[in-house]
């Protein structure tokens, strides 16, 4: 499989390049992975892993970590990962797209991943393909389809925006592609209330800042309102493999 990505790894490595790890503190997505990625002992695998700020999390929840990114700074995280306690495998320096698996895992994840690429049903299916029977697939990425967050992002964030690919953003085509590989539907669908941010490379112009202002004030109580198609942040899939007694 070739990778076909609207975002170039360059602009990835460049990004990171001064970055420092920590452990996300986003209360929404937090609490999304608390909710529907049960606490077990299991091995999981992050696709598109680096900075890792949610591996600290899923260490927590009792999984053995691994994860896969094709930045070159990828070998320093298993270090940070291994200095706050968390349990680790192996961490593959590879593009996913090439990339053959020797394994399958309990828990397969990724974050803002899939969404960077027009051949996005190919990742999916290899997301998918990765996971054991009776295994968890959680997958998420922003709702840059929605009418609202569209022309937000488009308006405020243009390059931001260009970096994602709208049409992988269907979540009812994700819920097809796991039913027709034999998973059970736990979350399919819009979460986050309502929130906003821009990408690094945003330059908003004075009255951009000014409705920023009054965008930001709104998003910080997003949390209490209920997610929508529309305006929601976020979008994403959860579902479990079934296993032999399921087939039955």
């Amino acid at each position: 499989m070739q990778a076909n990505s609207v975002i170039s790894q360059k602009i990835w490595d460049s990004g990171y390049q001064n970055h420092e790890f920590f452990v996300s503190k986003n209360e929404r997505e937090n609490r999304f992975i608390e909710e529907f990625l049960p606490n077990q002992k299991g091995d999981l695998l992050e696709i598109g892993c680096f900075p890792g700020r949610f591996l600290p999390l899923l260490s927590q929840k009792g999984y053995t970590l691994s994860g896969i990114d094709l930045t070159p700074r990828l070998s320093e995280l298993p270090y940070w990962l291994t200095s706050i306690g968390c349990s680790i495998d192996k961490f593959y320096c590879e593009d996913f797209c090439k990339w053959t698996p020797d394994k399958k895992y309990d828990a397969v994840v990724s974050f803002g991943f899939v969404e960077h690429f027009i051949n996005w049903h190919d990742i999916f299916e290899k997301h998918c393909n990765l996971v054991k029977e009776d295994g968890y697939l959680l997958v998420t990425f922003p709702n840059f389809k929605g009418k609202i967050q569209s022309f937000l992002h488009n308006w405020l964030d243009k390059t931001n925006f260009s970096y994602h690919y709208q049409g992988a953003m269907d979540i009812r085509q994700y819920r097809k592609i796991c039913l027709k590989n034999n998973f059970e539907i736990i979350f399919c669908g819009y979460w986050g209330g309502f929130d906003f941010w821009l990408g690094g490379d945003a330059h908003p112009t004075f009255s951009q800042q000014y409705f920023l202002r009054l965008l930001y004030k709104m998003a910080r109580h997003g949390s209490k309102i209920p997610s929508y198609s529309w305006y929601s942040p976020y979008c994403g899939i959860v579902a479990k493999k079934k296993g032999c007694q399921s087939h039955a």
